[in-house]
């Protein structure tokens, strides 16, 4: 691809004290309407990645996807691009789980 991409997750840093789901909000620039793009969840414990989502961006380019965080875990999303637009990696988020 010839145009750049940004891809973001939400806050780097969350902080839970119980089992929660998260809503995990994305942007995809430029917004590609339609595009699917892969969220994966890493438990740092086991340093394995899973695919927990994949979401289609809006015309805004936002998207957003739900996990139940039981242990702190680390997300990413990924696209691989279009023949025009390079895909891209968005930096890491953590959601940290602390004992009260």
């Amino acid at each position: 691809g010839t145009v750049e991409s940004e891809l973001s997750l939400g806050r780097r840093v969350r902080v839970i004290q119980r089992n929660k789901t998260v809503k995990i909000r994305g942007n995809l620039l430029p917004a590609l309407e339609g595009t699917v793009l892969t969220v994966s969840a890493r438990n740092p414990a086991t340093r394995k990645w899973t695919v927990i989502a994949t979401p289609t961006v809006s015309a805004k380019g936002t998207f957003t996807v739900s996990h139940n965080v039981r242990h702190t875990t680390q997300f990413v999303a990924q696209w691989p691009g279009t023949a025009v637009v390079r895909g891209d990696g968005s930096p890491m988020v953590s959601v940290v789980k602390r004992k009260r």
